[in-house]
């Protein structure tokens, strides 16, 4: 049994080698644009796809249509009919680093109505379970619970001295920081670490999925000309992860951030 606990390891440690350097040759770093679909009361899009049907999420440049085109690169481009799934599927390796040791951080940037909260979070009330409308943060859930899972079986022959689970979130506004699992909870950040936030251990996907909509629902929001319910926050997301046992070591985060709108207040008419 320990031989064949051994080879398990060497297996283990293959495939991480062989995922970092998958990941550095795409890049550490990357950027991805995603096109929100129109609506028929919104003017022609002013935005088209070099060389790209509408049935492909393979390109990464897009054209802006304005007084002249502009063309921008990207590390992938999401045209309007991507779906959650795609997105995920393009994340999902980062979350996989998470697991493999590494500090991740996913975040969405751009202005007010463009669907930052929708990529990131799904519909605000499908958080109990995962739908075709959930967003990054469900689906990274129910990722990582398995795989931490499927991890813990790889050392289940060996000691383990802990292994847990941890949710976080907060919320920057108006440059302070506020506890979204306890509501009202005015926060400070001590030795670039905030001081005194919540941290509560997870058994399931289902028990992250609750304080999800908790935060969320907790998350300050208004009403603009561009959003009826616009986030007027950063919402952070954390999930840390912590195995300590034999042959294992484990003590990673993932931040998965959505940031407010980024268009002046007095475009967005706040």
């Amino acid at each position: 049994m320990r031989e064949l606990l051994s080879e398990l390891h060497k297996s283990e440690s293959f495939r991480i080698l062989l995922h970092n350097h998958i990941q550095k040759m795409r890049g550490n770093i990357r950027i991805y644009c995603r096109v929100k679909p129109q609506f028929e009361i919104e003017a022609e899009s002013s935005v088209k796809y070099p060389e790209l049907s509408l049935q492909s999420t393979g390109t990464n440049e897009l054209t802006m249509i304005e007084l002249k085109e502009q063309s921008y690169h990207f590390d992938k481009v999401f045209s309007s009919v991507s779906s959650q799934e795609d997105i995920f599927r393009e994340v999902k390796p980062f979350l996989q680093s998470a697991l493999d040791g590494d500090n991740v951080c996913i975040f969405a940037y751009g202005a007010t109505g463009t669907g930052k909260t929708y990529t990131m979070q799904g519909e605000y009330y499908n958080f109990p379970e995962i739908t075709e409308c959930s967003g990054v943060l469900p689906r990274a859930s129910d990722f990582i619970l398995k795989e931490f899972n499927r991890k813990l079986k790889i050392n289940s022959f060996g000691k383990i001295n802990s292994a847990y689970i941890e949710f976080s979130a907060c919320e920057v506004y108006n440059e302070n920081i506020f506890d979204l699992l306890n509501k009202g909870n005015s926060l400070s950040m001590v030795n670039n670490a905030v001081k005194g936030l919540s941290s509560i251990r997870v058994q399931s996907t289902n028990d992250i999925l609750t304080y999800c909509s908790i935060a969320s629902k907790n998350r300050k929001s208004a009403s603009t000309k561009f959003n009826e319910s616009s986030s007027r926050s950063h919402a952070v997301y954390m999930i840390r992860m912590n195995i300590e046992g034999y042959q294992t070591n484990l003590n990673s985060v993932i931040n998965i951030v959505d940031l407010a709108g980024s268009e002046k207040c007095s475009i967005e008419s706040s």
